[in-house]
């Protein structure tokens, strides 16, 4: 099912023996735009006050009681190899903390999620039934991690001019795949949200907070509205393809090229 980013911040973050803390934010890669750490705020339950948690390690997400829960304990969490959370950019230090917890690593293998397309096919401690790798590793060498909050707020800029600021991210709750980007345009068009598909970007200049797509502002005005108050069901993301004339993710092509 398709999620709201900002919905999931403040969920409580449920370890086997008890909570690790909250959602603070995310990081995904900016090659493949999909989440690969939970940002958790601990609370000071220990020093460390902010962890990472892989999606690989999550277990299931309530919504009704706004708990994500984790096959992980809070020694294991405690223990764990050390990543700046601020800048979680060391690929070995990945490594390290995935090695830590049991759990393979997303650039190891050909798929989304290196052997398999979704976290949840693989479940902690078993990574000695791992099904082999098929194709080339390393899809992720010139990929980097990037938080939502550092996006929240960005230029969107068009091929003829500016159209609004990116708003929120529409997450894939199974592959963790960020499906579309949420941009208010009503600083440049009066009370109107839309959708942008992360294939229509063309590029992002991180230092100075700005979203190039390789789109017109008549074309992202004229899209289908996003209403914030509505579930997202696959008419409206089929109309919204068909206006961008682009393939949906859930096409087999399509999927294979997001993951």
């Amino acid at each position: 099912m398709l999620r709201r980013a900002n919905d999931l911040k403040d969920f409580s973050i449920g370890a086997t023996d008890g909570d690790i803390g909250r959602v603070e934010g995310f990081y995904f890669d900016d090659r493949r735009w999909t989440v690969r750490y939970i940002i958790v705020n601990t609370g000071g339950w220990f020093s460390e006050r902010k962890v990472l948690v892989s999606p690989y390690a999550v277990d299931g997400t309530n919504w009704n009681s706004r708990t994500i829960d984790t096959a992980l304990t809070r020694e294991e969490v405690k223990v764990s190899p050390r990543i700046d959370v601020k800048s979680p950019t060391s690929r070995d230090h990945e490594a390290a903390f995935n090695g830590h917890h049991n759990l393979p690593n997303y650039w190891d293998g050909p798929k989304l999620w290196g052997p398999v397309r979704r976290p949840a096919a693989i479940k902690k401690h078993n990574r000695e039934n791992l099904p082999p790798s098929d194709g080339p590793r390393d899809h992720f060498a010139d990929s980097r991690l990037r938080s939502t909050s550092e996006m929240h707020g960005n230029v969107i800029i068009c091929t003829d001019g500016n159209i609004g600021h990116l708003e929120d991210f529409i997450l894939d709750d199974e592959s963790w795949s960020i499906r579309y980007l949420v941009i208010d345009t009503r600083n440049w068009w009066p009370g109107k949200k839309v959708m942008l598909p992360p294939r229509s970007i063309a590029s992002v200049n991180w230092r100075d907070g700005k979203v190039h797509v390789e789109l017109t502002c008549r074309q992202i005005k004229d899209s289908p509205e996003y209403d914030d108050t509505a579930t997202i069901d696959r008419e409206y993301e089929e109309r919204l393809h068909r206006h961008y004339d682009q393939e949906g993710y859930w096409d087999s092509r399509g999927d294979r090229a997001a993951g």
